[in-house]
């Protein structure tokens, strides 16, 4: 249900993911096939799925309801996880998918990862970071780059989202806090403490 036009950063994934990802945009069922068969193969050997939400859970609704189909026999309340952080993300979800995962399978909501202090880490601020500092390593030096780029030449045009954040030249990635809390780094503070916590410039 989200407004404004698509964000193209294929390229982006690909640099980050080299082939480990699946574009639920351009080809819908292809993502469904690809994302399903990866999260069957998991469960069947007894593992559990953890979904960070990095936005609508549209997608996430299709896969659970394609597992259930494939797999009937499992607890899909005990074995599939998804932990959302953001109001807006939900607002624009189609309301019947929001009602079926939450009421299919573990939902998790946390606090807010656009703010600090309110129980997970805020990776949104309105300041420039000085991530150059902690980030040694070249490729990870290029996806941040490409990452920033992107953002900045797509923030709210032609209809799309405008970030603030992004627009004052500061950094959102306020969808991993999320990652943060399934991995166990809720002490971290801020965009800085990210930076420091996982620097490659050691």
């Amino acid at each position: 249900m989200q407004e404004g036009l698509y964000v193209p950063a294929n390229e982006l994934f690909e640099l980050a993911f080299e082939g480990r990802w699946s574009d639920a945009h351009t080809d819908f069922s292809k993502a469904l096939e690809e994302e399903s068969r990866i999260a069957e193969a998991t469960l069947n050997q007894g593992g559990s799925v953890w979904i960070a939400e990095a936005g609508q859970s549209d997608f996430s609704a299709a896969l659970v309801r394609r597992i259930q189909n494939d797999l009937p026999d499992l607890n899909v309340k005990e074995r599939i996880h998804i932990v959302q952080h953001a109001d807006w993300n939900e607002e624009v979800t189609t309301p019947g998918d929001l009602a079926f995962l939450k009421k299919t399978i573990t939902y998790r909501k946390i606090p807010d990862g656009n703010a600090a202090g309110n129980g997970t880490p805020g990776f949104r601020s309105d300041e420039r970071i000085n991530w150059e500092e902690n980030v040694g390593n070249a490729k990870l030096i290029n996806i941040w780059e490409m990452a920033i780029d992107i953002a900045n030449t797509y923030n709210g045009i032609e209809g799309r989202y405008l970030n603030e954040s992004i627009r004052k030249g500061g950094l959102d990635f306020s969808d991993v806090a999320e990652t943060a809390w399934i991995f166990g780094f809720n002490d971290l503070v801020d965009a800085n403490d990210f930076f420091s916590e996982f620097s490659t410039a050691r």
